[in-house]
């Protein structure tokens, strides 16, 4: 009876009430392949692609060399100018494929333009530009977790078949974000890493939990409050920021990429309230002194969806204040 039973429902009846999270929604990526991560994205091209070598940008997260170098695959690095762009005309050795970094989502128009250039020889990170929609005939990933709460979740786009995983990645855990709903910042922050720090490159699905958030979210709105956001204190720092930032009328920043002109303590800004990570403290190994430079100077100030005018204003009145 059992058996019977399960095979025409194969949830279940009864029990305990499930998680209520709403009607879904569209995917913000319907035609890309659903992954569990960005590294996993970027394992899945090595293992189509099987290049002879990865060119990277200097300052990027090293977690990107997690799958390169798991595989064997020799890297170099390129640098990049003060606007984030390469210091230098790129040129690839045969085999070689490259990786471009969407920087905190604000470069759009320049990876656009190395698609053009390089077709599949590119790989593009999206992982910081959830919204970017890539130009057809290179590859490109992106993260959702970067922008919006869910335990995983990244998606592929890919200029030729690929093979999607058939398993997926059950064992992520959600408890950062309860215990961040539930107002327990410290121990959410402490979940949080534990989390980050158990993802991996392994070639899975997203989760099942995270594909039913993500089609829960009203990604129009994400995308609407994060621009407007970045306009606001774009007009209140523009002025005193080091970085040139042009990101374009459809791009959706990550954050508000902050450059003073020296280095502030950021444990001042936390005392503040306001809380920014480091892009990246540990850069991978050969990256030129602009890099390292960016990564200790450079503030990501939030511009999360869930703020509004007030709470910009606040953290542009704070920032001004310890600037000068």
């Amino acid at each position: 009876m059992s058996e019977r039973v399960a095979g025409r429902f194969p949830g279940g009846i009864g029990g305990f009430p499930g998680l209520e999270i709403g009607p879904p929604r569209p995917p913000p990526h319907p035609g890309a392949v659903p992954l569990s991560t960005g590294r996993a994205a970027l394992a899945l091209v090595l293992d189509t692609v099987r290049p002879g070598g990865v060119l990277l940008p200097a300052y990027t997260c090293p977690v990107v060399l997690q799958p390169v170098e798991r595989r064997g695959i020799p890297w170099r690095l390129y640098s990049l100018g003060p606007d984030l762009r390469p210091r230098e005309p790129l040129a690839l050795r045969p085999g070689e494929v490259l990786v471009a970094v969407n920087h905190f989502g604000v470069l759009d128009a320049v990876v656009d333009d190395l698609a053009g250039r390089f077709g599949e020889r590119l790989v593009i990170d999206d992982s910081q530009a959830l919204f970017h929609r890539p130009r057809p005939g290179s590859w490109a990933f992106h993260s959702a977790r970067k922008q919006v709460g869910v335990p995983d979740g990244a998606w592929l786009y890919a200029p030729r078949p690929v093979t999607a995983p058939e398993r997926r990645n059950e064992g992520v855990s959600a408890e950062h974000l309860l215990r961040r709903l539930a107002g327990e910042t410290d121990s959410a922050l402490e979940a949080f890493r534990a989390h980050e720090a158990r993802l991996d490159d392994a070639v899975l699905g997203v989760s099942t939990l995270s594909e039913r958030l993500l089609s829960a979210i009203d990604f129009d709105l994400v995308a609407a409050r994060r621009r407007r956001n970045f306009a606001r204190l774009h007009e209140r720092l523009g002025a005193r920021n080091r970085l040139p930032l042009d990101p374009g009328p459809g791009a959706v920043p990550l954050c508000y990429p902050f450059l003073p002109g020296r280095a502030v303590d950021r444990t001042e800004l936390h005392r503040r309230g306001i809380f920014v990570p480091t892009y990246w403290p540990d850069l991978p190994a050969g990256a030129d002194p602009g890099a390292r430079d960016l990564a200790a100077r450079l503030l990501p100030l939030p511009i999360d969806q869930r703020y509004g005018d007030a709470e910009m204003d606040a953290v542009a009145e704070e920032v001004e204040g310890l600037v000068g």
